[in-house]
């Protein structure tokens, strides 16, 4: 299975969307990443996040005026605070899922064996 897995949203745009292939899992998939700053009416490619396979979830977090996106994948993590144009990963980190809590300045990652993370931005 290959494709979009998901969308990091912030006000309805910009959008990201990211993914992957679950075939391949030990390659950072050249294209997991696209940007829309339309609402999704055009997408346009972003740097691949350096997540091995696919990524499986993302958030938008951050301060109002300093919003990074968040992705993750039980193969690791990483952050963008440009909309995709760079990335960086996040060390030793692995989990299925992550959301920002109202404000974004707080937020949580789900992983393996029950494991919770806390992320603070």
């Amino acid at each position: 299975m290959a494709g979009i897995f998901t969308l990091a949203v912030d006000g309805g745009w910009p959008v990201m969307a990211l993914g992957g292939d679950l075939g391949s899992r030990e390659a950072v998939v050249e294209r997991n990443a696209a940007v829309s700053a339309d609402g999704g009416e055009s997408w346009t490619g972003a740097v691949a996040a350096p997540i091995e396979g696919s990524v499986y979830g993302s958030a938008v977090g951050g301060r109002t005026w300093y919003r990074v996106v968040v992705a993750v994948a039980p193969t690791g993590a990483a952050f963008s605070d440009d909309m995709g144009a760079t990335w960086e990963a996040i060390p030793d980190v692995s989990a299925w899922a992550v959301e920002f809590a109202d404000g974004g300045r707080v937020g949580w990652a789900a992983g393996g064996g029950g494991r919770i993370l806390r992320v603070e931005w």
